[in-house]
């Protein structure tokens, strides 16, 4: 359960990329000293700058001096157009309209929220006067902790600070400073928000696709309530439908699946042979439905229940398939693979899956292929004791990862 949202500042929050820059090249600009030598003074001071053991004056000052430009007023105006080039990314016109509501939501959902900034002296300030500074519990700034990101120390500090474990954090950021990967390394729960992110602009980092995503802030208050199957009552394919049971599915489902022994020798459960058993059967599925990612598969053009699909969330971000079956009369016209492709949009596209895990029985040639055909890499193999027959099973289990199934369907669209 998440309990904190933990963010980046810059390029996630508010972003320097939205207003009139004053970067280092306008500040060499200003002094009148090539960039490059500008730059190699300017950039060996960098961690010093992060970690507050040197101001932005004290660098600028001297290197000013290095290069025999000083004067007082030259110097104050670089800082003046600094200071101000921070201060207008905090205005309202230049954020995104969604942030300051998204952090209110947050709170008055009961979520604890917190920012951890690498930031320099003269950003400090900016960010303590911005009307998003009160919407935090803690603030956590690079210059006064003595520590950036990625270092875990600074990720268990704020954790420390909010009381609350890395599982129960959710960390957003648009991926600057390895600052993902680290606060996955630490056990929180990583997205990168890619809201300000633009092709053409000079931003630190790149949508990545390891990572799940949000487009839009209030995205992250959907992550943090968490999606639920009442979001996904339908799943519609070109062919088939995943939906939900009804009472009069019992009989299609009883012949193509529960009553099939071409199909039940491929599955867990136990067959079922009435139409007494079938209707109990199906009762308790509609109920199963009710509060799991799990589906009758239907056709579109009848609506005749055919199959069943399901997905579940072991851990945050990792879902495996559990449990797939069409009725035999149905089988080699596409409608597994339609299935499976359904189930991982759902979950990399609509749930912000990590990875998906897919099982088959080593036996099943037709699971196997399907797996293949979809970029599954084998994981894993297991037994299984059948508990209706005690048929001992043997269960290659495979994996896909959000980065793989984001580029195979980007090589899918350039076909």
């Amino acid at each position: 359960m998440i309990k904190a949202v933990i963010f980046d500042m810059f390029e996630t929050l508010v972003s320097l990329c939205k207003t009139e820059p004053y970067f280092g090249k306008d500040m060499a600009k200003d002094a009148d000293i090539p960039l490059q030598d500008f730059g190699k003074k300017w950039h060996e001071s960098e961690y010093e700058r992060f970690t507050g053991k040197v101001t932005t004056e004290v660098v600028m000052t001297d290197v000013l001096k290095t290069f025999e430009k000083y004067s007082d007023e030259l110097m104050s105006k670089i800082m003046e157009k600094r200071i101000a080039f921070k201060e207008r990314a905090f205005e309202p016109k230049n954020m995104h309209p969604d942030i300051v509501p998204m952090l209110k939501a947050l709170k008055e959902n009961g979520l604890k929220t917190a920012v951890i900034s690498n930031c320099y002296s003269e950003e400090c300030a900016p960010i303590r006067n911005s009307l998003i500074f009160p919407l935090f519990d803690e603030v956590l700034l690079s210059w006064e902790q003595g520590v950036i990101k990625p270092d875990h120390k600074i990720f268990e500090i704020a954790m420390d600070k909010l009381g609350v474990k890395a599982e129960e954090c959710l960390y957003v950021g648009d991926g600057g400073s390895d600052e993902l990967k680290a606060a996955k390394e630490v056990g929180m729960n990583p997205v990168q928000a890619t809201w300000y992110l633009q092709e053409g602009l000079n931003q630190p980092t790149g949508p990545m696709q390891e990572f799940r995503q949000a487009k839009e802030p209030m995205d992250i208050v959907k992550i943090c309530k968490g999606r639920k199957p009442s979001d996904f009552l339908r799943v519609e394919g070109e062919h088939i439908v995943l939906r939900k049971a009804k009472e009069d599915d019992y009989r299609s489902m009883l012949k193509h699946i529960w009553g099939n022994e071409k199909v039940y020798q491929w599955m867990l459960f136990k067959p079922t042979y009435t139409e007494k058993e079938a209707i109990e059967r199906c009762h308790r599925s509609i109920e199963y439905q009710k509060d799991n990612f799990a589906y009758f598969v239907a056709l579109k053009d009848t609506d005749e229940a055919i199959g069943l699909c399901a997905i579940r969330e072991l851990e945050p971000g990792h879902f495996e398939e559990s449990g797939i079956g069409v009725g035999s009369e149905f089988q080699g016209k596409g409608y597994g693979k339609e299935i499976v492709s359904l189930l991982l949009k759902l979950g990399f596209t609509e749930l912000g899956a990590i990875d998906f895990r897919y099982g088959y029985f080593q036996d099943n040639i037709r699971s196997k292929k399907v797996a293949e055909y979809f970029g599954f890499k084998y994981d894993h193999t297991e037994e299984m004791t059948r508990p209706w027959d005690g048929t001992v099973k043997v269960i290659d289990s495979c994996l896909l990862t959000r980065q793989e199934y984001m580029n195979r369907q980007k090589n899918t669209c350039l076909r």
